[in-house]
């Protein structure tokens, strides 16, 4: 579980404490904005260089806004504007293995850095740091900050931000195929979107749940139906943010050989050579495949490939030659809204 400490005042109004037994939010009427700035008392910020549960940080009071998280530390004031923040994480930050942070993925001009903030109380080991994140998150949210911004057209996915997240066209619909978690973490699997709806909803039995599923997956991996496949693998040898070298090449040819989203019917050459691509700022690689099918109707695959510590994501297009160049536009604008969890 998620955990902070800190109590969360609500300034200006008469809203109650977080972790208080004043009422919750669901008690409240006043709009979103209404319910800002929110002050935190007693988090601690760090950044990924510092390192250590002594290590260098700094302490002091959190405030919410609508547009940024302001922290008045004993030695200097903080401001992190969300249009900075790229991502919203929780979890683990190099050098601090046995606690959890709130990391934010925050775009510095031409840098991007890692931010971790957490309760600050009881040397770093309060007991509301999942509620100082559901706030920062309820807030990007209303908002429409970090993993929950998208382009006009697009709307974002963020359930499985602890994965990833990135932007869908809108109305599209999603579903989770044969992922695979430890601990609560998504290790392996894919999510599918499409334009077409997986299972028919009303007044269907399970069978026929099952038995529409699988035709519409069919009709996706014969590449009849458009759709977006996201794999996520742990990445092996030779994959990182930095590229893909001659052993992580091999270890993706592999991957894909078998992979029912990526593999047949698509010809991929041995000799085919990886385009390079980009990811969330990691350097990737980028593949055009085609079915053996002499046709306009042929499916073609457009794969996408890059690697964030040990995660690996794969996105594939899966469509027709003759839908090919319409369906890349959306697909080029959700790629560059595509974004990795960034706490371990």
């Amino acid at each position: 579980m998620f955990v902070l400490a800190a109590v969360i005042l609500a300034a200006p109004g008469p809203w109650p404490a977080v972790g208080s037994d004043a009422g919750t939010s669901n008690d409240l009427v006043e709009s979103e904005a209404e319910k800002y700035p929110r002050t935190i008392r007693d988090v601690w910020y760090r950044t990924e260089k510092k390192r250590g549960l002594t290590g260098a940080k700094h302490s002091g009071d959190l405030t919410i806004t609508p547009d940024s998280l302001e922290l008045f530390a004993r030695k200097t004031d903080i401001s992190i504007p969300f249009s900075s923040v790229r991502m919203i994480s929780f979890g683990k930050m190099r050098g601090d293995v046995d606690t959890n942070w709130i990391v934010l993925s925050v775009d510095r001009g031409d840098k991007r850095e890692r931010i971790g903030l957490k309760d600050g109380r009881k040397l770093g080991y309060g007991q509301r740091t999942e509620e100082l994140f559901q706030a920062i998150v309820d807030a990007a949210e209303q908002f429409s900050w970090a993993q929950f911004a998208a382009p006009s057209g697009l709307e974002p996915y963020a359930e499985l931000d602890h994965v990833f997240a990135m932007a869908v066209p809108e109305g599209w619909a999603s579903y989770h195929h044969e992922l695979i978690g430890v601990d609560g973490v998504v290790v392996w699997g894919s999510v599918v979107f499409t334009p077409e709806p997986l299972v028919e909803t009303t007044g269907s039995a399970r069978p026929q749940e099952r038995g529409s599923r699988e035709v519409a997956l069919e009709a996706i991996q014969s590449g009849r139906t458009t759709a977006w496949v996201v794999r996520r693998r742990e990445a092996v040898g030779g994959m990182s943010c930095d590229g893909f070298t001659n052993k992580g090449v091999k270890n993706l040819r592999g991957w894909i050989a078998v992979d029912p989203f990526f593999g047949e019917p698509f010809v991929i050459d041995e000799d085919e050579s990886f385009e390079p691509s980009e990811i969330d700022g990691c350097r990737g690689l980028k593949l055009l495949a085609r079915s053996e099918e002499a046709s306009t109707a042929r499916a073609v695959l457009d794969l996408r490939v890059a690697s964030s510590d040990d995660v690996a994501i794969l996105v594939g297009l899966r469509t027709t030659a003759e839908n090919y160049e319409k369906d890349l536009a959306d697909f080029e604008r959700a790629i560059s809204t595509f974004k990795f969890a960034v706490a371990h």
